[in-house]
């Protein structure tokens, strides 16, 4: 079975046919898993790194000028540096969704330009 499988492996490259996928395919099939993995990241960012909650303070205590729409009260003065500080940190999983998706469609770019002008590398054969 096994002399029989490697025969015809053999035989399919000296006739040119590899068995695999045609480069065009290739190159559409990875831009769509590059693109979907980065927009995959982008719905991970929320879950992986939520934004810390909101803590109230008393109308006569001091608090950090700002106020919480939906809880109707006043930010204290530690929340308000937690908040602001998540909001200025980078946010890795988006940095990473958008190199993907931005790197799948050049992938995309370079399948569609490379079988147009028909720059596919030649079978072995």
């Amino acid at each position: 079975m096994l002399r029989h499988r490697a025969a015809f492996v053999f035989a399919g490259t000296r006739t040119g046919h590899t068995g695999g996928m045609s480069s065009k395919r290739t190159w559409f099939t990875a831009a769509v898993a590059l693109i979907t993995l980065g927009l995959v990241s982008f719905v991970l960012q929320p879950v992986l790194d939520p934004k810390p909650d909101t803590k109230c303070v008393a109308d006569d205590q001091p608090s950090s000028g700002f106020q919480d729409d939906e809880k109707d009260c006043n930010v204290s003065i530690a929340s308000y540096e937690k908040i602001s500080d998540w909001e200025s940190k980078p946010k890795p999983f988006r940095i990473i969704g958008l190199l993907l998706v931005v790197g799948g469609i050049v992938t995309g770019a370079i399948g569609l330009v490379r079988t147009r002008r028909g720059d596919d590398p030649p079978r072995a054969g």
